[in-house]
């Protein structure tokens, strides 16, 4: 079996954001080959430990003679590690699992250009890219093997009657409610808009309307009042999910974070309503079938005038459960991944 090493720059213990997308590749990958991985907790605020991290990142390709070496989003350590290994006569093959949310951000032509060149050096020192969308396949064309977008669980991701009923009794939701759910932790700059959404706009959701925000909010910044529900941290975010009646996602900035709720929610059946920005970072599926997307002044209108159509909402979660099964689900990946890589 071969042998492949997959890098980052978190800490490969922590849960979120990039480390979660290198655990998913790596399960998708188990069967293939011998997958090992290898994180060093980067920070900005500690860059005198870079030639520990230098270091360790010697001793981890060192370690065996991999058949491959998988890095996902920091171009640097592509760059690093393709220059490593001409020093160190490794054959490997190196990917580069590309993420280019930068060309959707407000940025100067300078910094683009310069952005942009960067990312084409990583690219020409990678044998072959994985991309998270299209523009992976526009942007470094033939180095691209395939594209592999946010991936969801289909299978822990369904819709639990059990559940629903226990986790609306939990917390005191009566079956006629219409509940949406907004997704955190919301400690952090991408989600933390969501809250100032809706604490902004409360009085503009229809009255009946109950919001569950689900995740870990920072201390003085709750939103107190009779029709938001706080869960804090949830050990069964799937089962919350089932609770919903509609998933709400606000973002600011176009991180894969807005299409990871987006898609679990989907996969669940729940309808989304997305503002603009989230909306953007969705290669697959129709807005206004599969989901909906507006202008975020629009979008408190749009969530009152549709949600409490039964049978629209329905239809709109059965398009969109659709839509993740024929371009989200793991297991649409699993094989087509491994068999890329084998053509690299």
């Amino acid at each position: 079996m071969k042998k492949m090493l997959m890098i980052t720059h978190h800490n490969i213990n922590e849960g979120g954001g990039d480390v979660a997308r290198v655990k998913k590749i790596a399960s998708l990958l188990a069967g293939s080959f011998d997958v090992e991985m290898f994180g060093f907790g980067y920070s900005a605020k500690r860059l005198f430990l870079l030639p520990i991290w230098l270091g360790g990142i010697v001793r981890a390709i060192c370690k065996k003679d991999w058949d491959f070496v998988y890095i996902y989003n920091q171009r640097y350590l592509v760059i690093l590690v393709g220059i490593l290994g001409r020093c160190l006569g490794r054959r490997h093959k190196l990917i580069y699992d590309a993420v280019l949310t930068w060309q959707l951000l407000p940025y100067s032509s300078f910094y683009r250009a310069f952005r942009g060149k960067v990312e084409k050096l990583a690219g020409w020192f990678a044998d072959g890219v994985v991309g998270v969308s299209k523009m992976s396949g526009d942007f470094f064309g033939g180095k691209t093997l395939l594209v592999v977008p946010t991936l969801v669980d289909t299978d822990a991701f369904r819709r639990d009657a059990n559940k629903r009923k226990a986790i609306r009794a939990k917390y005191d939701i009566k079956r006629t409610d219409r509940v949406i759910g907004l997704v955190g932790s919301f400690d952090n700059e991408y989600n933390r808009p969501q809250l100032e959404f809706l604490r902004k706009n409360l009085g503009i959701f229809d009255r009946r309307l109950k919001f569950m925000v689900i995740g870990r909010v920072d201390e003085g910044r709750e939103i107190i009042n009779q029709n938001v529900i706080s869960t804090g941290f949830v050990d069964d975010y799937a089962g919350h999910l089932s609770a919903l009646d509609a998933l709400m996602v606000v973002r600011t900035i176009p991180t894969d974070g807005a299409i990871n709720r987006m898609v679990e929610a989907m996969s669940v059946g729940l309808p989304v309503f997305a503002n603009d920005v989230a909306g953007e970072t969705m290669d697959w599926g129709v807005g206004g079938i599969d989901y909906y997307v507006s202008d975020g002044w629009a979008l408190p209108i749009k969530v009152n005038r549709l949600v409490f159509d039964g049978g629209l909402m329905k239809r709109v979660g059965v398009c969109a459960k659709r839509i993740v099964r024929e371009y989200y689900s793991e297991a649409r990946y699993k094989s087509r991944l491994a068999e890329a890589l084998a053509r690299c």
